[in-house]
């Protein structure tokens, strides 16, 4: 058991308390997209974020997918699926649309550009891409006041369907925007960020946060 503070009861978690879930820090903030409905269009649902999509060929729609019962014709993004690696259900994850329908979502071939931009300064940042081919490519960029400040540089994928962690380390300084480059098919299966200090006391004074119970 845990205790965990939701800010607004949505996608975006502050940690309280001990927990069992791997990777997940103390004084975190866990984004997944459980609480919207496949097909969704992603942009200021979660409070303290902006949720943005680009695409070669458009629509730049960044929407729900959902890994447990998988539309589009994209198997490849089932969780847990047949990779060695995905071995856990994800639920709802983020996709670039291919072509805005948000009665068949589809993540899009080619690829594309994910951001999120913060309302917060986070110093540290870690995730799970689903999907990422072994020729195919990721790279995580973080941004402070509209300058760069981190890049994870091109990362080849685990393969098909296989669940890709990452890990940005404390960045000095903190940044307040995430990009996220696919160079093929994929999505974003959540977020976990760590607050500074100072922005942790902010959310929770200005009373962002309240606590509940999970088993």
């Amino acid at each position: 058991m845990s205790i965990r503070a939701i800010a607004m009861g949505m996608g975006i978690v502050a940690l309280a308390g001990g927990t069992a879930n791997a990777g997940v820090m103390f004084g975190s903030s866990t984004v997944d997209f459980e609480g919207f409905g496949a097909g969704t269009v992603m942009s200021n649902q979660i409070p303290g974020m902006t949720i943005s999509a680009i695409n070669n060929n458009g629509p730049d729609i960044a929407m729900i997918f959902d890994s447990s019962n998988w539309t589009g014709g994209d198997n490849d993004l089932q969780t847990p699926g047949y990779h060695p690696t995905n071995n856990q259900s994800l639920g709802k994850i983020l996709i670039i649309s291919e072509d805005g329908d948000s009665s068949d979502p589809d993540d899009e071939a080619d690829g594309g550009r994910l951001y999120f931009d913060l309302d917060f300064v986070a110093e540290r940042l870690t995730g799970i891409l689903v999907d990422i081919e072994s020729s195919e490519t990721y790279q995580v960029k973080l941004y402070r006041n509209g300058s760069e400040v981190f890049s994870t540089g091109l990362v080849n994928g685990l393969g098909d369907n296989s669940l890709n962690p990452f890990d940005t380390g404390d960045i000095a300084g903190g940044f307040d925007k995430v990009r996220i480059k696919l160079s093929g098919s994929g999505a974003v299966g959540g977020l976990n960020f760590v607050p500074t200090p100072g922005t942790l006391a902010l959310l929770a004074g200005a009373g962002f946060l309240g606590a509940r119970r999970r088993r």
